[in-house]
């Protein structure tokens, strides 16, 4: 599901004459009185994901006599009124102009900070929260710079808050990104005295403890166990193209490995479409996610849906 959301932003009259010919922060903004109000208000044409990339859009009101020009703050987090929704992210540092007594809207590129909880749904109630540690902004400001709108900047944007995600999760075909976006992960767990990042062979590993394969341990009563199991995934995949496209559907794992082809080179009308998506596969996390990606002919990665392994 695709949804955006809608800030309203109603200038108090006493403030909008002293804003009048200066650029104000959006933070700023609300400390001084202005009334802030975030809606996801639903799907758009455009949107690869719900939770990552240009799939919000802010629509501003200046009900003051004054002309207001905002200033988008990367690394500035969006609160949900609901504690089981993702936090969200400002990725982007636009100005938005209003003049007196009108309103503008702009399609915002944002990402989600908390991976493990929901996307917001139709009409979910956000609001701005306080400015994310600084190696965070720090983060937000090269995907903008970069415009990595994309699932490798996202994934990265998931590692700076989540110490459980390993490195090789940042996966990209362009090794350059990769290799910068890894790096700064890196610093930032080395900066708050966090131990290095294990990728899932090491952490495979680590669960048989200090036991290598055909060794037996000084205890014979001492099991190592890895637990895996099969699970089956079904649900529908709504989306909305612009134009045709001629696609190729897929579910991936969290390495960006395959995991199943749907089909190839197909071609796909405009408009809302549903597919109905089913498969099967081997877990040995139960926070496992996958998702299931519609590219076109060149490869580029057009719509998503992130899955779960409770997904029904």
């Amino acid at each position: 599901m695709k949804q955006v959301l809608w800030m309203m932003l109603v200038c108090m009259p006493m403030g909008g004459a002293a804003w009048a010919s200066e650029i104000v922060p959006l933070s700023e903004a609300v400390k001084s009185g202005v009334k802030v109000e975030f809606r996801s208000t639903g799907q758009t044409p455009t949107n690869i994901s719900s939770y990552y990339g240009t799939c919000m859009q802010v629509r501003v009101h200046n009900a003051s006599d004054s002309t207001l020009r905002l200033q988008l703050e990367p690394g500035l987090y969006l609160m949900p009124d609901e504690d089981p929704l993702q936090r969200m992210i400002i990725l982007e540092d636009q100005i938005i102009v209003v003049a007196p007594r009108d309103k503008q809207m702009y399609n915002l590129a944002v990402m989600c900070t908390e991976k493990y909880d929901s996307a917001p749904g139709r009409y979910s109630g956000y609001s701005v929260g306080d400015f994310a540690p600084t190696k965070v902004v720090e983060m937000a400001e090269v995907i903008n710079d970069e415009n990595w709108y994309d699932f490798t900047g996202q994934s990265a944007m998931w590692a700076m808050h989540h110490p459980d995600v390993p490195l090789d999760y940042i996966h990209s075909e362009d090794q350059a990104k990769q290799a910068k976006l890894r790096f700064m992960v890196k610093r930032l767990r080395e900066a708050n005295g966090l131990p290095p990042i294990q990728d899932r062979v090491e952490r495979a590993q680590s669960r048989l403890g200090q036991v290598r394969v055909g060794e037996v341990p000084d205890r014979e009563d001492q099991e190592y166990v890895i637990s895996k199991w099969k699970i089956s995934i079904q649900g529908e995949f709504r989306y909305t193209l612009a134009e045709s496209i001629m696609g190729t559907m897929q579910i991936f794992d969290e390495t960006g490995e395959v995991v199943f082809t749907y089909f190839e080179n197909q071609e796909i009308p405009a408009g809302e479409r549903t597919f109905r998506f089913q498969f099967s596969t081997w877990t040995y996390d139960e926070a496992d996610q996958f998702y299931l990606r519609l590219k076109d002919q060149t490869g580029t990665v057009v719509k998503e849906r992130r899955i779960s392994t409770d997904s029904e």
